[in-house]
């Protein structure tokens, strides 16, 4: 219910009161997750994807390189 809660912009005093932590390191764990997966979220949402995909593809293809 926390991992819920933080996702859902709850801050660390919000999560603290609601489950009766006296320690902010529980619910930091929890608002530290929801924080990054918000800004993963976003920053994915900014990316320009036309021809990502077959830019991806042709580094794939590449022939490994031999040694020696």
């Amino acid at each position: 219910m926390a991992t819920d809660v933080a996702h859902n912009e709850a801050t660390d005093s919000m999560l603290e009161a609601m489950f009766a932590w006296r320690d902010g390191k529980t619910s930091k764990i929890y608002t530290r997750n929801a924080t990054r997966a918000r800004l993963a979220r976003q920053t994915l949402a900014r990316i320009n994807w036309d021809g990502v995909g077959t830019k991806l593809l042709s580094i794939a293809e590449e022939p490994e390189a031999t040694n020696g």
